[in-house]
């Protein structure tokens, strides 16, 4: 398990940087998880959404609340039950590009999430980008996140300052484990709403390799 600052044992930033600069592609940053079935809790209720938004909407849930009792089973069969923190819900309606980020208020915890893709009736239509820092790219600078509801934090560089790196797009009920402390960003071409779960960790318990390393494969 990472150690009590989630940083991987002191890793730094720039080393991060460096060491999935030399991977060049998906490995080290997303990967769909085999064998891995989530469902909903048969009570979750959905939030009201109005379609005139522009802007991806996140609702935050209490794992108990958002998942069955099966896919909690599962996790804890993993050892991984007592580290879930949330699970968020974004709403992304479409045609959308979000703004480039890194989710927290520090890019240094190597922080894992599992991305489930609940409705999306044209999945070629959506693509979800990693891009990379040039050297010397100040993190913070850049615009404000057009993220309506949730906590604000993360750093927002501008995509001219960076180097793209991979893309993924998953079909409907294939979760997929993806880093959220390397920039990233989603895009809907299609003029359609986009629901997506992503299960979140606490980072001080487990981070993106240790995740890698306990889920199926």
């Amino acid at each position: 398990m990472s150690d009590q600052t989630g940083k991987s044992n002191g890793t730094d930033y720039d080393l991060q940087l460096d060491q999935v600069r030399a991977i060049q592609g998906r490995e080290g940053v997303f990967r769909v998880i085999p064998n891995l079935a989530i469902t909903l809790n048969p009570n979750f209720e959905f939030p009201p959404y109005n379609p005139y938004n522009t802007h991806t909407i996140l609702h935050t849930f209490r794992p108990e609340l958002a998942l069955s009792k099966e896919t909690l089973d599962q996790f804890d069969s993993l050892g991984l039950k007592s580290s879930l923190r949330d699970v968020q819900l974004f709403l992304t309606q479409g045609p959308y590009v979000g703004d480039l980020h890194t989710d927290g208020t520090d890019p240094t915890w190597i922080e894992g999430a599992i991305n489930w893709v609940y409705r999306d009736p044209t999945p070629s239509y959506w693509r979800f980008e990693y891009w990379l820092p040039r050297d010397g790219t100040a993190l913070t600078q850049g615009r404000q996140s057009d993220l309506k509801g949730g906590p604000g934090s993360g750093t927002f560089p501008l995509v001219e300052d960076c180097d793209f790196l991979a893309q993924w797009t998953s079909p409907c009920s294939q979760p997929t484990l993806v880093r959220v402390n390397i920039p990233h960003r989603i895009l809907v071409e299609a003029a359609q709403l986009r629901l997506l779960f992503s299960i979140r960790f606490h980072v001080d318990q487990v981070n993106f390799w240790d995740l890698d390393r306990i889920l199926p494969r």
